[in-house]
């Protein structure tokens, strides 16, 4: 393909006659005067040295000209975070954040709040004070599980429903200890079936579709008593536990019924989530992953962290967490797009407790670094850096792209 490349040429506005520099025009010939036709071409005439003046896509790739030179943009690096402070519309302890396709919903010790975008934000209430720790999304409604006994809770096991993620109401789990102080670990959904563990003895799992009535589920016996994260994903529900400082997981296609657990070489540091086709999980050191939940690899990312999760940008990992230092804490990410190859870099100060993307923006919340300012939420803006690189230069006015190996 041939694209012929231009200098200035002269157009009309309706008002008065200006000399414009047109991008992506060619030059016609009517009555010996050029005029600009608006049909794919690149401008030749730069305002600075080096860049030139245009970047326009081609086949997928950026192209940019300067004098007779035309260049690609390639990724140069960047694949590390760069990011800016945002604040939820209500000082809180964040727990958790998810994207459920068109939202996002935060929950926190009193307040819930939810975004299209990330950074515009609408703020509810939870239905009493306590520690909500996850929420999952079935398509139709959100479920918090609630974590810890609250002194203004009326249940020891709660968990409390939203059609919107700003008015909830608090509904009972049937479990089998009314004195366990642990409440519920944590919930996960297929899209149909909510699916959270009790720290209860016996059948610790339960299920259920509306968020209202519950279900017990027998777990494999490692798992009773103990908890566990879940996530689910390729069709999949995957339960981690960790006690005795032995990891466990199971698995389960429908979330009733559940495999025999097996004891994978990981460790629990983080929450479970399903993403980019992987059950990814974090530790102080380590990216863990895995495609069905039983079988697992490790992939070091050369930093120590309190890891408090993983979550996928559409294009790259990122680790979040803070390394414990004398006197206070330092807040760290690791990013990779292989999940192998690693980049640090450094978040504003902050306990940041859960993240989420909607393939644009990465939100983070948690609370202030003192404890005292708890109201702040974290985007991620960072864009990958490029480079010019020469591809040819132009002959006669034109640049093949068929010459392009």
């Amino acid at each position: 393909m041939r694209i012929p490349v231009v200098g200035n040429v002269s157009t009309k506005d309706g008002s008065s006659n200006k000399n414009a520099r047109m991008t992506n025009v060619l030059a016609e010939e009517k009555q010996g005067k050029s005029f600009a036709a608006v049909r794919p071409g690149l401008s030749q005439l730069a305002t600075g040295s080096g860049d030139g003046n245009n970047l326009v896509c081609f086949n997928g790739n950026l192209i940019n000209i300067y004098g007779n030179t035309v260049y690609q943009a390639v990724l140069s690096g960047g694949t590390g975070a760069e990011y800016s402070i945002n604040y939820l519309p209500v000082a809180d302890h964040w727990n958790h954040v998810i994207w459920n396709g068109s939202k996002f919903c935060a929950v926190g010790n009193t307040y819930s709040a939810t975004s299209e975008d990330g950074l515009t934000w609408e703020y509810g209430s939870m239905p009493f004070v306590a520690s909500w720790a996850s929420v999952a999304w079935n398509g139709t409604i959100f479920c918090a599980i609630m974590q810890g006994l609250s002194v203004y809770s009326p249940y020891v096991h709660a968990c409390a429903i939203s059609t919107d993620g700003l008015t909830w109401t608090a509904k009972e789990l049937p479990t089998t200890d009314e004195e366990d102080e642990n409440g519920n670990s944590d919930i996960a959904s297929n899209g149909t079936l909510f699916v959270t563990a009790a720290y209860d003895a016996g059948a610790n799992f339960y299920t259920s579709t509306d968020g209202i009535t519950w279900t017990a589920r027998t777990a494999p016996a490692s798992f009773a008593g103990y908890g566990g994260i879940f996530a689910y994903g390729g069709g999949t529900f995957v339960a981690l536990n960790a006690h005795l400082g032995t990891t466990y997981a199971t698995t389960s296609t429908d979330g009733i019924t559940w495999s025999s657990a097996t004891t994978p070489s990981i460790t629990l540091y983080s929450r479970l989530i399903y993403t980019n086709n992987k059950f990814v999980v974090g530790t102080s050191s380590a990216f863990q992953y895995s495609t069905d939940g039983v079988s697992w690899s490790t992939s070091n990312f050369g930093g120590d962290i309190w890891c408090k999760g993983v979550v996928w940008d559409g294009s790259k990992y990122i680790v979040h967490g803070y390394e414990p230092v004398f006197g206070g804490a330092e807040y760290s990410a690791f990013s990779s797009t292989d999940g192998i190859t690693w980049e640090g870099s450094s978040l504003p100060n902050g306990w940041w407790m859960s993240a989420a993307s909607n393939g644009i923006n990465v939100i983070m919340v948690g609370t202030g670094a003192s404890y005292a300012n708890t109201d702040i939420h974290l985007v991620n803006i960072a864009d990958p850096s490029y480079t010019l690189e020469s591809i040819g230069t132009m002959t006669d006015g034109y640049f093949d792209f068929a010459l392009i190996p």
